[in-house]
C-alpha cells in the first residue's frame, strides 16, 4: 500500500509522499528513501557543512485537495449540530490528501549542495543510497486517508459549521469523531503541523565520470538506459504511457 501510495501521489504532484503520512521532516535531512518511510541519518550541515536558511516558495496554493482520480467519493452533509462526512474508496490503494494553511518551504542553494555532494563522493564520504530533503510541504492542519482495501469506508462528525474556504478534512477548528469505519484505511485526521510532502536531491549514476546530482524521481531502483544512464522505472513507464 505505501508504495502505491508513494508513487501515485508523486505521479499526480511532483513531490514524494512521506510515510507514514504524519512523519515530521525538515529540509536539509539526509536519509534513505524506501516505500517504509524516510530513515532520517544526518543533515546537511553536519554532513556537508551546508546552512540551511529557511524560504517560503513564492506563489504556492494556501490550500490542497488531492485525491487518486475517480477512487475517491466525498459526501459532506451540514446540519445545525455540525457536519456529517461520509469517504469511500471505490478502489484498493485510493487516497485523499486536504492541507490548510500551507507552504512549500526551502532552504538550501541547490548548486552549492550539488558541490559538496560531489566532493563528499570524491573524498568517499557519501554512500549511494543518501538523499537530501530539498523541499518540504507544510500544512497548518490536514487530514491524509489511504485505501487498502477496495469498498474501504470512512464516515465522521465534525462539529461546527466549517470555513468554505477550508477542505473540510483540513478544518482545525472542527471536533472529528469517527463513527463509523470499514475496511482498512491508514488515516491522519485533523492533525497539526504535518509535512506530507517533499522533494529531494540525490547522486546519480553513470557508466563513466562522477555521478551527477538530480532531483529524485519515481522509485529509487535504478534501471539502465540505452543511453547507458541510470532511470528511474516510473520514469520510464511515464514515457511509455506519453
Amino acid at each position: 500500500m505505501s508504495k502505491h501510495y508513494q508513487r501515485e501521489v508523486h505521479r499526480g504532484t511532483g513531490y514524494h509522499a512521506t510515510w507514514l503520512p504524519n512523519v515530521r521532516l525538515e529540509v536539509g535531512q539526509i536519509g534513505v528513501m524506501s516505500a517504509h518511510g524516510f530513515d532520517h541519518r544526518t543533515n546537511a550541515t553536519e554532513k556537508l557543512g551546508l546552512q540551511v536558511a529557511l524560504r517560503r516558495k513564492p506563489a504556492f496554493k494556501t490550500t490542497l485537495n488531492l485525491m487518486s482520480g475517480d477512487g475517491v467519493s466525498l459526501e459532506v452533509n451540514v446540519g445545525e449540530a455540525g457536519r456529517k462526512v461520509s469517504v469511500g474508496f471505490g478502489k484498493n490503494n485510493s487516497y485523499l490528501i486536504q492541507l490548510a494553511g500551507c507552504e512549500a518551504v526551502q532552504g538550501l542553494d541547490l548548486e552549492k549542495l550539488a558541490d559538496a555532494m560531489r566532493d563528499a563522493w570524491i573524498d568517499q564520504l557519501w554512500e549511494e543510497e543518501l538523499v537530501v530533503i530539498t523541499e518540504v510541504v507544510s500544512a497548518r492542519t490536514g487530514s491524509v486517508l489511504v485505501s487498502a482495501s477496495s469498498g474501504a469506508a470512512l464516515n465522521l462528525d465534525l462539529a461546527g459549521p466549517g470555513d468554505a474556504a477550508v477542505p473540510v478534512l483540513a478544518d482545525f477548528a472542527a471536533n472529528m469523531t469517527v463513527t463509523r469505519q470499514s475496511g482498512s484505511i491508514t488515516s491522519v485526521l485533523g492533525e497539526r503541523g504535518l509535512t506530507p510532502l517533499f522533494k529531494a536531491m540525490r547522486l546519480q549514476r553513470r557508466w563513466w565520470g562522477q555521478p551527477r546530482p538530480v532531483e529524485v524521481r519515481g522509485s529509487l531502483e535504478p534501471a539502465l538506459s540505452s543511453a547507458g544512464e541510470w532511470l528511474e522505472p516510473w520514469a520510464q513507464l511515464d514515457d511509455q504511457e506519453a
